[in-house]
């Protein structure tokens, strides 16, 4: 727990900072150089963190083998071939995420860029600690963002290309359809309350989705994972989807009431960043909603939609008056403390990740991992595994 305490310290004081700092100040190149430089020794580097880093190992060392895309089989047998240790290349992963979202901020003009990458790490830090196969397929869709306003063609590209990490990469498409169409934009605004009243009703589009793929047998790997996910007792409505439908309203608001839904004219850089940022905000509510009965497949999309519940609130700050503007950064640092609050209290942090390790200190030995009581822990997890 001390390790926590720091290193939640550290990265609200970075918050503290970049908000107190002018959007345009030197500082906040400073402050994105320092962050990322520690999160590269602490985040990246973090040891056995998680319930996926043990197959992950298994696999790269031939311990077991798993179905994993080709693409991940790619790169892992390629750095085990050259004598990369796992650990190091499961940090370059993370730390090519990071980056890659870095890259992104900075093309999307995005205020208060360490902000953003603190809030990505808090609200995500359970999953992109210990995911590798879809850290590298977000780290491809993200690097394919950059080219949204001049070659869609090449987002594509990378959004497809990231699939051969992570099949999931292939969904993050839809965001391009409700982008480039504003009748598709309004269509799917209009669809919200009805989805959102039958999530609250217990009615399930994605039961009968899957159903009708369980009888035409298509992709029997995928269907069992679903079915295994599929929990008719998931609750509707989470804190976080709350907040991300308070955000999603929110920011409705002003991209109407500024004049970016009125018009399909976007050609403008701006306008392009703004209109694409709301499009991947209204996708992931629509996500959330058709799929509420699965909520690890929930949690693993957001993925790729979390961090653009800042970066469009950030955007508008410009519009905003000083009130608001410190409205809007009370009310993101109180949402990352508790969020930070509530992954410390889940069960499964204190048995995951709580005892933090660091590869770089860390006195490893070849055969530790299989005898290791994280790793112990770990196969009794799946072994009685009930998806939530």
């Amino acid at each position: 727990m001390p390790y926590f305490l720091f290193f939640y310290s550290f990265l609200f004081s970075i918050v503290v900072l970049s908000f107190s700092q002018s959007v345009h100040s030197k500082d906040q190149r400073i402050l994105s150089i320092l962050l990322l430089s520690f999160l590269l020794l602490t985040f990246c580097f973090s040891y056995q963190h998680g319930v996926d880093w043990l197959a992950y190992y298994k696999d790269y060392y031939g311990i077991e083998s798993y179905q994993f895309e080709i693409g991940y089989k790619f790169i892992s047998s390629t750095f085990k071939n050259i004598g990369v240790n796992f650990w190091v290349m499961s940090a370059g992963i993370k730390f090519f995420l990071i980056f890659s979202l870095y890259l992104m901020l900075k093309k999307f003009q995005v205020p208060y860029i360490p902000v953003v990458l603190v809030f990505f790490i808090i609200i995500n830090y359970h999953l992109t600690s210990n995911v590798l196969r879809q850290d590298v397929a977000l780290a491809f869709v993200f690097i394919g963002f950059l080219f949204i306003a001049e070659r869609i063609k090449y987002t594509i590209c990378f959004i497809l290309f990231a699939s051969l990490f992570h099949i999931s990469a292939v969904t993050v498409l839809l965001s391009l359809i409700v982008y480039k169409f504003n009748a598709v934009r309004k269509f799917a605004i209009f669809f919200i309350p009805i989805l959102l009243t039958m999530a609250l009703l217990k009615v399930s589009i994605f039961g009968w989705v899957l159903e009708f793929i369980k009888s035409i047998n298509i992709y029997p790997f995928m269907i069992s994972k679903l079915i295994a996910y599929f929990s008719q007792d998931a609750l509707p409505i989470s804190f976080g989807m709350i907040i991300r439908l308070f955000l999603f309203f929110i920011s409705s608001v002003f991209f109407y009431k500024l004049g970016f839904g009125k018009t399909s004219d976007i050609k403008s850089s701006s306008r392009v960043l703004i209109v694409f940022t709301y499009s991947l905000m209204l996708t992931s509510i629509l996500i959330e909603l058709v799929f509420f009965q699965t909520r690890t497949v929930v949690v693993r999309l957001n993925l790729y939609y979390s961090v653009f519940f800042i970066i469009l609130p950030m955007h508008l700050l410009f519009y905003f008056n000083t009130v608001k503007i410190m409205m809007v950064k009370i009310f993101f640092v109180t949402y990352m403390m508790l969020s930070a609050f509530s992954l410390s209290q889940k069960p499964f942090f204190y048995d995951f990740y709580i005892n933090y390790n660091n590869y770089l200190y860390f006195n490893l030995k070849p055969d530790f991992y299989e005898e290791s009581d994280k790793a112990i822990k770990v196969n009794k997890f799946w072994d009685s595994y009930v998806p939530p």
